[in-house]
């Protein structure tokens, strides 16, 4: 099976003859696959009309090779074979002439490549790649359904790659990278750029997008929102300039809307405050530094904003940097206060850096774990949480309300030690054994404990199903000295022997189970010397309901008829 992402070219000269591959280099053929079609921007020929050939003498040239003396479907066996199971293809300017051969063979000879890459739905068109008319051998495709557009200053405009693109009728996906230039200014006309999206945008049912920043406009934003099939919407770098302040944008917005990831952006510039999303689940927030003599926004308040923005948001990863903003000194427990409204949050991702310090308390996981019943990670940048107030009996309520949670990643307090108490008041209630936190990965650093053996009871208690404790390398970190390192150490071995033994319990009791299973199988099929042979109790999870004569373990027998 050939790889699923290849190069076309590649695949031609591997796969076709070199001798076959001469019959497609005569000049009559090169023009006629790279000739923009009616109703398309020219691009490269801008010679005099006298110096182009014919429409007479195009088609001479397709009836001669039409009437060349080669098997094709022979010829073309193996090629074929091996585009079978292609995905995705990336087109460059290398891929003229592969494209070529394609195009005149669908024109020429149209059943001999009919099933030529059935199942390719993504092509990535390199900012070197002009659309010729033989680009339509693959924007035709009906299995296409994602395209990316690589645009750069002197590569080909943006509205001829839209019009080469018209074939592909099923196109759900669209993905825009734009390039510029080393000295920093803009590399294409941005009105243009906008203005060719936007009827584009309305002519599919798209339902993934990715474009920079720099070619967001409101006119354009405001199309983006009339998709009613869009559920993945990417916007990558700074906006476009003159589109802040009113985006157009207000209400219910993108209505269909679940993925929202913003990239490498400084602040509000994106939406305005009154928008509403009401289905967005996953929101990616990645703030940059804002270029000079720009307006820098609080990422803080702007946090606030789309928190009330998508009100049924599952899963939120953010990340500051350093911003040199005097009101930002750091996060609090009022910086994460707005996200308190969010009752269905089940994965919260936090990146800061070392100017941004994190500054949480334990009244933070209190109402953090209330609030958020169906959390499921929970991870806070722990390098940066040197101004952390959190301790280890701050964890507790999280064991209590969070029942789904399965990873927990959070600094605890520096150079303070941590004591615990009264963990049976956070543990399951006797007739509530069944519903307990999920919790299997816990990272809280080094932290500095009172009582190893307190500190592992109480951890064993409020997350009966930890397997797996995080501990940094001892002399690879300041911030904690040998001696915390070797208790945390200690509390770890306990907690993880404990988390062994009772598994290792639950696969005894799962094999003795399975044993006097296929026993009472026994009995029904009327082998009555096994009937005998089983000790009946009651209580199903002491050791005599697993005894029974002829155990395993004969010793059991022999001291039982000994008493």
């Amino acid at each position: 099976m050939w790889a699923q992402s290849t190069r076309l070219e590649h695949l031609v000269s591997i796969f076709i003859k070199e001798d076959v591959q001469e019959r497609f280099r005569t000049n009559l053929l090169q023009y006629l696959s790279t000739r923009p079609p009616p109703g398309y921007t020219p691009i490269l020929f801008e010679e005099e009309d006298n110096s182009r050939p014919s429409q007479e003498e195009l088609d001479r040239a397709l009836h001669k090779f039409e009437e060349l003396s080669i098997d094709w479907s022979r010829e073309l066996e193996l090629f074929k074979r091996y585009t079978q199971w292609i995905t995705q293809l990336n087109l460059s300017s290398k891929s003229m002439f592969a494209t070529r051969i394609i195009y005149i063979l669908q024109r020429v000879h149209p059943a001999v490549v009919r099933d030529i890459l059935p199942r390719l739905t993504s092509v990535v068109f390199s900012g070197d790649l002009y659309p010729f008319i033989s680009t339509i051998a693959i924007t035709g495709l009906s299995s296409l359904r994602h395209v990316t557009f690589e645009v750069s200053r002197f590569g080909p405009s943006l509205k001829s790659w839209i019009q080469a693109c018209r074939p592909a009728v099923n196109l759900t996906g669209l993905t825009m990278t734009l390039h510029v230039d080393e000295r920093g200014h803009q590399s294409l006309a941005i009105s243009e750029l906008s203005s060719s999206l936007q009827n584009f945008l309305l002519d599919r049912k798209w339902k993934e997008i990715e474009l920079p920043g720099q070619v967001i406009k409101s006119s354009l934003l405001q199309k983006l929102g009339e998709v009613e099939s869009l559920e993945t919407l990417v916007i990558s770098g700074p906006i476009y300039s003159k589109a802040k302040g009113d985006t157009g944008l207000d209400g219910v917005v993108f209505k269909s809307l679940r993925t929202l990831r913003m990239i490498g952006f400084s602040g509000g510039d994106y939406f305005p405050r009154n928008a509403v999303f009401p289905n967005v689940e996953h929101l990616v927030l990645d703030f940059v530094r804002p270029t000079e003599g720009k307006e820098e926004w609080c990422p803080v308040q702007y946090l606030a904003a789309m928190a009330r923005a998508c009100p049924k948001l599952v899963n939120l990863e953010v990340s500051i940097p350093s911003f040199q903003d005097s009101e930002l000194t750091g996060l609090t427990d009022l910086s994460f206060e707005p996200l308190f409204a969010l009752s269905r949050l089940a994965r919260l991702v936090v990146r800061t850096s070392r100017v941004v310090p994190i500054s949480l308390t334990d009244d933070f996981l209190s109402r953090a774990a209330q609030a958020w019943p169906n959390l499921q990670e929970l991870d806070i940048d722990i390098v940066h949480s040197t101004r952390s107030l959190i301790t280890l009996q701050g964890l507790a309520p999280l064991g209590q309300y969070c029942l789904k949670l399965r990873l927990l990643r959070i600094g605890l307090r520096l150079k303070y030690v941590n004591t615990v108490f009264n963990p049976e008041l956070y543990g399951p209630n006797a007739n509530e054994s069944d519903y307990v936190c999920a919790l299997r990965y816990l990272d809280v650093g080094c932290p500095s404990v009172y009582g190893s053996a307190a500190v592992s009871a109480f951890l064993s208690t409020i997350f009966p199903n930890l397997r797996y404790i995080e501990c940094p390398e001892a002399g690879n970190c300041d911030l904690f000295n040998e001696g915390d390192h070797f208790v945390w150490t200690q509390v770890i071995k306990t907690v993880c022997q404990a988390d062994r033994d009772r598994d290792i319990d639950g696969l005894a009791q799962m094999l003795r189970r399975q044993d006097l299973r296929k026993k009472l199988e026994g009995v029904e099929k009327g082998s009555g010397s096994c009937h005998e042979d089983l000790v009946q109790s009651s209580d199903y999870d002491s050791d005599d309901y697993w005894a029974y004569s002829g155990s395993e373990c004969d010793t059991y027998s022999d001291s039982e008829s000994d008493d």
